[in-house]
Order: C-alpha cells, then sequence, then structure tokens
C-alpha cells in the first residue's frame, strides 16, 4: 500500500472519530454562549419636586430597603402644613358653634314645650285665661322656629340625615391636612429595595423633580442568566433541567444552575422594528428565544459577579 493511500485512511480515520465523539459527547446537552447575566434594577426618583438638602448615599455603596438617600428642602412643605392645621382648625371651630346654637337652641325648645303643656293643664282647669294660653304658644312656635333655624345653619335636617357645609369644610380642611403630611414625609427619598447605588446623578443643592432619575438600585441577591438558544435547540429543553455555567470573568469556575422558564417568544419580536415576513422580501434567518436560568450556589462562590457580564450554558437534556 502507497503511503499517499496509508495517509489518507489515517485522516479517514481521525475524521470518523473526532465526528464520532463530537456527536457522542453533543448528545442530550445544548450550549450557547450568547449569554449573560441579569438582575433586578430599580431606578430611584422623588415623589415631589424639591432641592437637595442632604445627600446621604454614594456610589457603589450597599443600602437596605427603607435605608434614607436623599432630603428635600422642608421649609415649604412645612409652611403648607402650618397652614392646613390652621384651616382645620378655623373649620372645627364652625361647626362647634354651629353645634352650640343648636344645643341651646334645642334647650329652649324644649322649656317652652313645657311651658306650654303646663299652660293648656291650667287652662282646662279654669285656672289660666285664654290670653296667657295664647302667649305660652307663641313663645313655643318662636323657640322651634329658632332651633329649626340653628339646625339649617349647621346644614342639617331636623333628623340630620346629611351632613352640612360646615361639616364639609372640616372634611375637606382634614383630606388637606393629610395631604400635606404626606407630602413632607416625600421629602426624604429612601431606598425601595436592597442594593447597590448604580448610576447616581444627583448632588447637593439640584433641584429635582418626579421625573427625573436620581440614581439605580441594583439588587445583586437575585441574580440570574438570560441564555439565548437558537430555536432549533429548544426541542428537548425543559423546566427544570440542570445546566453548567461558565462566566467569563471567572473563566475557571462552574456554576450549577437549573432552567427556570423559557421565553414567550423569540427576541426579534421585542425590537424597535420586528421583522415582517409578509413583505415579499423574506430571507429565513434562525431566530433565538431567551432561556432563564436560575444559579443554586452563588451565594456561596462569594464572587462579585455582576448583570451584564458574558456567560457560557450548557444545559443537560437527558
Amino acid at each position: 500500500m502507497k503511503k499517499a493511500q496509508k495517509v489518507g485512511i489515517a485522516l479517514v480515520v481521525v475524521i470518523a472519530a473526532v465526528v464520532t465523539t463530537m456527536y457522542i459527547t453533543g448528545r442530550g446537552k445544548e450550549r450557547t454562549d450568547d449569554a449573560h447575566l441579569e438582575a433586578h434594577i430599580v431606578n430611584v426618583a422623588a415623589r415631589i419636586p424639591g432641592q437637595v438638602q442632604k445627600l446621604l448615599v454614594h456610589d457603589n455603596q450597599s443600602i437596605k430597603a427603607g435605608d434614607p438617600i436623599i432630603e428635600l428642602d422642608r421649609q415649604e412643605l412645612e409652611a403648607r402644613l402650618s397652614a392646613a392645621e390652621a384651616d382645620l382648625s378655623v373649620a372645627r371651630s364652625g361647626v362647634e358653634a354651629g353645634e352650640s346654637d343648636v344645643s341651646a337652641a334645642l334647650s329652649r325648645l324644649k322649656l317652652a314645650e313645657i311651658e306650654l303643656g303646663r299652660s293648656r293643664k291650667l287652662n282646662r282647669e279654669g285656672v289660666l285665661a285664654k290670653a296667657e294660653l295664647d302667649t305660652s304658644a307663641s313663645a313655643y312656635d318662636q323657640a322651634k322656629a329658632a332651633y329649626d333655624q340653628s339646625v339649617a345653619r349647621l346644614g342639617s335636617t331636623k333628623k340630620g340625615g346629611s351632613l352640612g357645609a360646615a361639616v364639609a369644610k372640616v372634611q375637606q380642611a382634614e383630606a388637606s391636612l393629610a395631604l400635606a403630611k404626606l407630602n413632607l414625609s416625600y421629602t426624604t427619598v429612601v431606598a425601595p429595595i436592597d442594593g447597590i447605588v448604580s448610576r447616581r446623578s444627583v448632588e447637593l443643592g439640584q433641584m429635582v423633580s418626579p421625573m427625573s432619575p436620581l440614581l439605580a438600585l441594583v439588587d445583586l441577591n437575585d441574580v440570574w442568566i438570560v441564555a439565548n438558544f437558537k430555536e432549533d435547540q429548544l426541542e428537548d429543553i425543559r423546566l427544570g433541567q440542570k445546566a453548567r455555567v461558565k462566566v467569563d470573568s471567572y473563566s475557571s469556575k462552574i456554576f450549577e444552575a437549573e432552567v427556570s422558564s423559557i421565553g414567550a417568544a423569540t427576541g426579534s419580536k421585542f425590537s424597535l422594528i420586528p421583522p415582517d415576513n409578509a413583505s415579499g422580501n423574506f430571507v429565513k434567518v434562525v431566530q433565538r428565544v431567551p432561556v432563564l436560568l436560575k444559579f443554586k450556589d452563588l451565594k456561596q462562590a462569594d464572587l462579585a459577579v455582576r448583570p451584564g457580564m458574558s456567560a457560557d450554558v450548557t444545559i443537560y437534556t437527558k
């Protein structure tokens, strides 16, 4: 056998062995290097406009939910709170005065009713003249009219079935006071979640508004992987399957993970201009579907793993 033939046969054997090895080792798993880490990132903004009086955090600081981040100037809102408290006091005084008038008028009405009853009894017995009975009746009518007027001024019906203008003013003043207290509480901006301070743009003395984010909080307690697999790789991928993840920053470290969820659509469907294959210029392109995986031992690893880092993911489907 010629030397060239021997070399050719050897190459065929090597190629066949490589192909067979790749086929065997590739069975029962799907791999992609189109993967990255993700985490919850919360943009923090003020609830009310104002000037920053105190800046209580710095870049890359770890803070807890409820920790104060900034304090806005309180003077104007404190003045509004004082005005709301004064308005409520005036409104309540009006109601109390009206109630006092009703109470006094009711007392006079009851007294006139007792006097009228006594006069009628004495008149029947012939002791009291008709003219004096008429005087008692007139006094009762006047007391009754005065009572009805006082009730009307308070804004209530005789049976107390509806609130009057004075009572409505009290409720309005109470609502204004509650709003003033709420706005004053908003002068302290607190962290909504545990996280690391990032992308801070706020500075001391700056005027802020609810439309402008002040900083972002990155929650490193919940980091996951988004792996974009080709659509022809999804056939055997299922929830709960085990996976191995290599983060580019720690190439010697292998992380254990499992499939948490599979995306509801391909990534291109959420692009700014999604593809329209009905336009007549159709070119078939293999699409990718995001698969989310949860780490199993990331906290124990004690490594600086951050959202956005690239990764290599292998899912074991068999």
